[in-house]
């Protein structure tokens, strides 16, 4: 009894997550599509972020170990370790070559890397995205290899 008393008090203090107010990555505030930010997110990530470096106006960003980037690596790439980036000693060295006024399109293999590493970049004033996705989806988006 006691636990069907403190479940309906938390589902009316909580709610089920159909709230006003409560948005996901696809649904913006005002329950569009799009994040909730003041751009909407390209349907395609890796095809904005190719036009984008292209253009000159975004870098993309490697946060992969050493080992990684020295197995194989984006020719237009910029590499930076994610533990140099979430490391707030060695952060600010690390990034010194960064422009804050260019888009960093972040990825690493899998994208959970990517994600860390697009926060803290966020965190230091710069507009970073992660692209939560695979290495090799990247590269078969557009983006060609170092030889």
């Amino acid at each position: 009894m006691k636990r069907t008393a403190l479940l309906v008090a938390c589902l009316a203090c909580f709610g089920c997550g159909s709230e006003e107010g409560s948005e996901t990555a696809s649904e913006g505030p005002s329950g569009g599509t799009g994040a909730a930010t003041e751009e909407a997110t390209p349907a395609d990530p890796i095809a904005a972020a190719l036009e984008s470096v292209k253009a000159g106006s975004g870098v993309l960003l490697d946060v992969r170990t050493q080992d990684e980037w020295d197995s194989g690596h984006f020719a237009s790439a910029k590499h930076i370790p994610v533990d140099q980036i979430s490391d707030a000693e060695k952060a600010k060295s690390a990034t010194a070559d960064l422009d804050k006024e260019k888009t960093l399109y972040v990825h690493c293999a899998r994208g959970v890397r990517a994600k860390t590493a697009a926060d803290a970049l966020n965190k230091m004033g710069f507009k970073a995205v992660a692209l939560e996705t695979s290495y090799d989806a990247i590269r078969d988006g557009g983006f060609d290899e170092a030889k």
